[in-house]
């Protein structure tokens, strides 16, 4: 084959693979314009921040406020949260939580793990119910009595907030009105994991968190560039400031299947140490 015929095969190649990749992303963005079913109003932070024992920094205030911004749009929010481990992701996520809660709406997060679970919903209860919302853990290794009371408080809408395992994702699970879904350690759920969380109510926000986000897409292709910057030089973050972690599951014709079924991540929050 001359070489001219090669350049030219070569050249198609690289433009179908291009191609078929925007043809996802458009996908993805026009899912992400449906109204939500979580309407919410603009609040002052200033109650929760107060109550805490120790001053939020300044990145996590304005990462809380941010996503609370968007909690107001009229489309689902779909966030990613990263940041390094200790950096205050579940704090911002708290803040959030209260946020939907005093918007009259729950919340739920997804750990990958019984333990994480519990420690998310201890850590949650000391910050969340002072103020009235109840902290309801559900994971599969409860005794079957307490499922049941569990089960009861989340359908009635006692439970402010649902934390728990996969057990979140079995169809015995009913929101009575779910605002909020939380996915924590995203890169450790599937497409259809988050799916199936953000499926229970109607057109739910979406805020998924992780330390270690893999790197999938540039941020220029989703139109999502981070919405803050690490303050701290030459952190795992500022190398990484210009990675977009997406829900992009390949780049096979399946991969687009699943770039349709999910909402785009439209902005993406870093949190310095």
């Amino acid at each position: 084959m001359p070489r001219t015929d090669a350049a030219a095969a070569r050249r198609r190649l690289i433009f179908e693979e291009l191609y078929i990749l925007q043809l996802g992303i458009f996908l993805m963005r026009g899912h992400g314009r449906k109204i939500t079913g979580a309407p919410m109003r603009e609040l002052d932070l200033a109650p929760f921040w107060r109550s805490l024992p120790y001053a939020p920094t300044g990145a996590q205030r304005r990462s809380a406020e941010e996503i609370c911004h968007d909690l107001c749009g009229q489309t689902p929010m779909n966030r990613l949260l990263q940041g390094d481990v200790g950096s205050g992701k579940t704090l911002v996520a708290a803040a959030a939580i209260w946020f939907a809660a005093q918007n009259g709406w729950q919340s739920a997060m997804l750990a990958p793990t019984e333990i994480l679970a519990r420690q998310h919903a201890a850590n949650l209860a000391d910050r969340l119910e002072p103020f009235g919302v109840n902290v309801t853990l559900l994971v599969g290794g409860m005794k079957a009595a307490e499922k049941r009371v569990a089960l009861a408080a989340i359908a009635d809408g006692r439970a402010g907030l649902v934390v728990g395992t996969h057990a979140v994702l079995t169809d015995s699970v009913v929101f009575k009105n779910l605002g909020l879904a939380i996915v924590d350690e995203q890169h450790r759920f599937g497409v259809r994991q988050r799916g199936i969380l953000a499926g229970k109510a109607n057109n739910p926000h979406l805020l998924v968190m992780s330390a270690t986000p893999i790197p999938r897409i540039s941020p220029s292709w989703m139109s999502c560039p981070p919405a803050a910057s690490p303050s701290r030089p030459g952190s795992s973050l500022a190398k990484s400031a210009a990675i977009c972690t997406a829900f992009w599951k390949n780049r096979s014709p399946q991969g687009i299947r699943y770039i349709s079924s999910a909402r785009p991540l439209r902005k993406t929050k870093w949190i310095p140490a």
